[in-house]
């Protein structure tokens, strides 16, 4: 396949996904207007879904990307992945789900499509509608963290506070913990030399505590795969 037809045979899946969180929102009171096709350098789709239909400020974006490892500047050239992201209007990452991320697996071939159906079936079991809408409430609950300094390498950042969900751990704000820009970029390269291929969602995490921790003020959705 090339990525066009990847495009046409996953984006009524991805679609599917999309609306179901969408649903689920509208069933518990919230609003959503729907799925759109937010493509630029590689295919996406996406959702806001706000407290209410006035309420944009709290909005929170879910997007599913196909990702390109030639967009991204990696390797294979023909290498693709699934990925989902849930981002505050502030920058805040909720949470998300990229099966391998920072891992050597990361990537498949999309000439393979036995791996991308078996990926994509990775993909798809680890979104469940209901613990995605529930990580949004408690993002909603609770107070944001303050924005990091600008220095910081947001990407790195991310990484650290998912390894740190991942454990059940509360995110880290460098500023109150007193970290330099080096501290951060020493943890996160400590965490990538453990080589993690996580098969499970942060949407699957063991409690709520977990969801709602997944955040760092500032991040800007897109380009984490590098």
């Amino acid at each position: 396949m090339v990525i066009d037809e990847v495009r046409q045979e996953y984006e009524p899946k991805i679609r599917e996904i999309l609306d179901g969180i969408c649903k689920e929102a509208r069933d518990r009171g919230y609003h959503c207007d729907g799925v759109d096709d937010v493509t630029d350098e590689e295919y996406q789709w996406s959702l806001f879904i706000t407290p209410s239909e006035d309420d944009e400020e709290s909005g929170v974006d879910i997007s599913v990307t196909i990702v390109e490892a030639v967009v991204r500047g990696d390797d294979p050239e023909d290498g693709i992945a699934f990925s989902m992201d849930v981002v505050g209007r502030g920058g805040e990452i909720i949470g998300g789900f990229t099966p391998y991320n920072y891992g050597p697996d990361l990537w498949v071939s999309m000439s393979d499509e036995d791996a991308v159906d078996e990926r994509w079936e990775i993909f798809d079991g680890g979104i469940d509608p209901d613990v995605v809408v529930y990580g949004i409430e408690e993002f909603w609950q609770r107070p944001p963290l303050q924005r990091a300094h600008p220095s910081y390498d947001y990407r790195d950042l991310e990484l650290i506070n998912r390894h740190r969900a991942r454990l059940g751990q509360l995110p880290i704000d460098p500023d109150e913990a007193g970290w330099q820009p080096e501290d951060v970029t020493a943890e996160a390269a400590r965490i990538r030399a453990l080589n993690p291929a996580p098969r499970i969602s942060f949407f699957q995490a063991a409690s709520a505590t977990v969801l709602s921790a997944i955040g760092v003020a500032g991040i800007v959705l897109g380009r984490r795969n590098r």
